[in-house]
């Protein structure tokens, strides 16, 4: 998305970026951790030369609907199940922003990804309740 944006310089946009940084995270129980620092981040983003064109935040993104901005388009992917999804999508903002125009993207909402979900104890994706299309 960043090198999207300086590829159209004609556009001022800026990505802002939400996620808890964790050293040695494993998503799955069992499954080898990995690495997942802000400065590995960092370093990609100079190696591709888009660091002025992200802000980068350490925090829990439902923490930023504490104190929400206006979006064009946003991409969630929180190890997505039901109920994450569910909490974030009937959220007044968040509703209130895609019924305005706002695009959003995740990751999942498919029966194979659902599978994942189940194994893990969770709401399936396509089983999310919000009333937004």
């Amino acid at each position: 998305l960043a090198q999207g944006l300086r590829d159209l310089d004609k556009y001022d946009g800026l990505l802002f970026t939400y996620d808890h940084y964790d050293d040695d995270y494993s998503p799955i129980p069992g499954m080898n951790p990995w690495t997942h620092t802000q400065e590995i981040v960092k370093t990609n983003l100079d190696i591709f030369g888009v660091q002025n064109y992200v802000k980068m935040h350490s925090m829990n993104i439902f923490k930023w609907f504490e104190n929400p901005f206006h979006f064009d388009l946003i991409f969630i992917d929180i190890h997505n199940n039901g109920d994450a999804l569910n909490k974030i999508f009937n959220q007044n903002f968040f509703r209130e922003s895609v019924e305005g125009g706002a695009e959003v993207l995740f990751c999942g909402g498919s029966k194979t990804r659902d599978k994942i979900n189940v194994e893990r104890n969770e709401k399936p994706i396509t089983s999310v309740d919000c009333k937004i299309e």
